[in-house]
């Protein structure tokens, strides 16, 4: 009988060394399952907040060509309308152009 009771308790020995083993399998997968979702929820507020940087950035960019494109097409518009007409030596020149005159 004492060899059955001495394998009896290695038995019982070794399902508990089971369970330990299992309990703490599942601890570590919920540790990692956690550090995962607080991984991605961080890496998500990181990445949103730089895709809204850039974002700002970008229309702002935008605004500063469109404003420059304003102003240089005002500029270019003033300095043809002031800019002197010769119409004779326009017309002289179509009619060189044209008729070989």
């Amino acid at each position: 009988m004492v060899e059955t009771d001495v394998i009896n308790h290695l038995i019982d020995i070794e399902r508990e060394a089971a369970d330990v083993l299992f309990e703490a399998q599942e601890k570590a997968e919920a540790i990692v399952k956690g550090a995962k979702g607080e991984a991605e929820a961080d890496f998500k507020a990181g990445y949103e907040s730089a895709v809204k940087e850039c974002e700002a950035a970008y229309e702002k960019s935008c605004s500063q060509i469109s404003d420059e494109y304003n102003n240089l097409m005002r500029e270019y518009e003033k300095k043809t309308k002031s800019a002197p007409k010769d119409v004779s030596s326009f017309n002289s020149f179509l009619d060189t152009l044209l008729f070989g005159k």
